[in-house]
C-alpha cells in the first residue's frame, strides 16, 4: 500500500507518539463541514460534526466513523492511544468516562496526523 509522506513535525507527532506543539498547525477549518482522514493512508476517520472546541491541543472528537479508529493500551499512559484501523498510523489518545462530551469519550487527535477534506454543498 502506498502511503503519504509526512513532514518532520507530523512524523514526530505520529511516529514518535508526541503531541504537536500547541497552535503549531493552522486550525483554519474548524468552522467548516467535512471529514478528517488519516494523513498516511487517506482512510476517513472523523466527521466534523463530531468535533468540539477546546482550549487545549486538538482537535477533539467525541465519536469516530465506524471501525476507523482502534484503541491501543499504553502501559505508560493513563489514556489509550488511538491508531488508524486501516494502517496503524498513530493518531492521538482516547479518554473515556469524561463528562466534557456528549458521549463520554474524548478522542484527542494530533492535527498533524489527519487531513481535513471540506464538503461543499451545492443547492
Amino acid at each position: 500500500m502506498d502511503y503519504n509522506s509526512s513532514a518532520s513535525e507530523e512524523e514526530h507527532s505520529s511516529v514518535h507518539k508526541d503531541i504537536e506543539k500547541r497552535f503549531g498547525i493552522n486550525h483554519r477549518f474548524f468552522n467548516k463541514v467535512g471529514i478528517f482522514v488519516c494523513k498516511k493512508c487517506g482512510a476517513p476517520l472523523f466527521h466534523s460534526a463530531d468535533r468540539y472546541e477546546s482550549d487545549n491541543k486538538g482537535p477533539f472528537f467525541d465519536d469516530t466513523i465506524t471501525n476507523s479508529v482502534s484503541p491501543v493500551i499504553d502501559k505508560n499512559k493513563p489514556n489509550k492511544r488511538i491508531v488508524c484501523t486501516h494502517c496503524a498510523y498513530e493518531l492521538g489518545y482516547l479518554s473515556v468516562n469524561e463528562h466534557c462530551t456528549r458521549k463520554g469519550k474524548r478522542y484527542s487527535v494530533n492535527l498533524s496526523a489527519v487531513r481535513f477534506i471540506e464538503i461543499k454543498y451545492h443547492l
